[in-house]
């Protein structure tokens, strides 16, 4: 490399760089360490990458649904007159009802009010009659009652803005300026907190629409924020809940809090500083 550089040595071309901007993409002090997930992004989706994408969204919401039931694949409820349970993912609304299809097939599914919308990916418990599915119950994957609460002691300032504040550091969505700053680049992003054996997610979400408390309330009932399909720039879908976030950040105009079976949701545009010990926060 030095030597395509025509003959400058290290230093020459270390003074070089401009040190105005600290680029910092992961953090460790002690026993923290604060990790920004690595989204790849595409310049230009193409129809294998929507098939992938879509893909990879049923498999990983087939699999949280698979912890809380059983299921056969939607080939094998031909011929069965009892009461089935089938997981896939919703084809389109009909006005009986909707069409589910899985790897093996589709079926029409007879429910009424379900609240759905196409591609959700659910399991139906129903009974199967001249080949339509009568719905008697529809499972979403939701959150786990059991969901675990984790605290940390630390203090974090999230920030849209070239913001500074008392914090023990600082999510932003500008180049960092210090060693405390880490930068979001993608959308969603994923922060990662570690200290010790606890690990605190934050999940940031810049909906193309504003999203209200029932909207997203309603994307962790279904695992999954829902975009628009402009917002999808990767073959995995990284809109599925799955981790679950402890924090959903929405960068969005109007302010508000809520919490959501032990998930706290953030709404606002420009600085906010949290506590992650009790998740009180407030607008700077």
């Amino acid at each position: 490399i030095l030597e395509k550089l025509g003959g400058k040595n290290i230093e020459d071309v270390i003074a070089s760089v401009p040190k105005k901007v600290i680029v910092i993409t992961d953090l460790k002090e002690g026993d923290v360490k604060i990790r920004q997930v690595k989204i790849h992004e595409k310049k230009k989706m193409v129809v294998d990458d929507f098939i992938q994408y879509y893909k990879n969204r049923y498999e990983k919401i087939k699999a949280i649904l698979l912890k809380k039931m059983d299921a056969i694949s939607i080939n094998k409820t031909k011929g069965i007159y009892n009461s089935v349970s089938v997981i896939g993912m919703v084809k389109e609304l009909t006005p009986t009802g909707f069409s589910l299809e899985d790897e093996t097939g589709e079926i029409e599914v007879i429910y009424n009010n379900s609240g759905l919308k196409k591609d959700d990916v659910i399991g139906v418990i129903g009974v199967v009659k001249e080949d339509r599915l009568f719905g008697k119950d529809i499972i979403f994957p939701d959150i786990p009652l059991a969901k675990k609460i984790t605290t940390l002691d630390l203090s974090l300032l999230l920030t849209t803005e070239k913001a500074m504040a008392e914090a023990d550091y600082i999510i932003t969505a500008h180049k960092p300026l210090t060693e405390r700053h880490i930068q979001f680049t993608t959308n969603p992003a994923i922060i990662k907190i570690t200290s010790g054996e606890k690990e605190f997610i934050i999940l940031i979400y810049r909906p193309q629409t504003p999203l209200g408390e029932i909207g997203i309330k309603e994307a962790l009932k279904k695992r999954h924020l829902g975009p628009t399909v402009n917002m999808i720039k990767s073959a995995e879908d990284h809109f599925v809940l799955e981790p679950l976030p402890d924090i959903i950040w929405a960068i969005q105009e109007e302010k508000w809090a809520a919490n959501y079976k032990g998930v706290s949701i953030l709404s606002f545009q420009g600085s906010a500083k949290i506590n992650l010990s009790n998740r009180d926060f407030i607008t700077i």
